[in-house]
């Protein structure tokens, strides 16, 4: 029993060491790995709502393709105009079935093609993306380095005196706050600190600067 178990042992061991049992087992620890998961399981979720969004916005009432066509009828077209118009913005054959609309739009949503923008006309959504991402990226990162070096600082802070008065009162505010939206907290500073109390001036805050500095990434205008 034992010459059995050291043979089997022997040919794992060869099967393991050979071009194809090296590939399976890189592809056992991949599959296994934690980031391959997360990475499909953001995957998985990511299609289904994509999935959810397109028949969802299709099966109700007044969708967008009909509304662009009525906005086209009430400029003075055709139903045909209007219609062939709408499917031209919208890239879809409305004489196609729903299945085939949406095989077609996974195919151009793989290949990075989202569309003509609705608000720019002949403005492509990819296009419409990248101009404003950086400033998104700008924004998020911002708000995320500030929120780590505050955190990092009182999470010290209530360490060092845990169990104290100021520990307790943190991490009750802190516990209470995080079961509310950033962009409530955010209205609410400006309108009681910004508007009530004028602690700061709520027009700088509409992005007002010197007409003489080029928007732009650039040190005077993001300064």
């Amino acid at each position: 029993m034992a010459t059995l178990d050291k043979i089997e042992t022997a040919e794992h061991t060869i099967q393991a060491q050979s071009p194809g049992g090296k590939i399976i087992e890189l592809l056992r620890t991949i599959t296994q790995s934690y980031a391959f998961k997360v990475t499909l399981q953001g995957l998985l979720t990511a299609w289904a709502a994509i999935t959810f969004t397109f028949f969802l916005i299709r099966l109700l009432p007044g969708n967008p393709v009909e509304v662009q066509i009525e906005e086209y009828l009430n400029r003075g077209y055709t139903m045909e105009q209007a219609q062939n118009l709408a499917a031209g913005l919208f890239n879809f054959d409305p004489d196609q079935s729903m299945t085939e609309q949406y095989i077609n739009y996974m195919s151009d949503l793989v290949q990075g093609d989202l569309g003509q923008s609705i608000t720019s006309a002949g403005t492509p959504v990819k296009d419409q993306i990248l101009r404003f991402l950086p400033w998104t990226l700008v924004s998020l990162g911002s708000g995320l380095l500030i929120s780590i070096t505050v955190g990092t600082f009182m999470g010290t802070v209530i360490a060092y005196w845990r169990g104290s008065f100021l520990d307790n009162f943190v991490t009750t505010i802190a516990s209470i706050l995080s079961g509310g939206t950033d962009y409530i907290y955010a209205l609410a500073i400006i309108l009681i600190a910004g508007v009530q109390f004028q602690l700061f001036d709520v027009g700088e805050m509409r992005g007002g600067v010197d007409p003489a500095i080029e928007a732009g990434f650039n040190y005077g205008y993001l300064a």
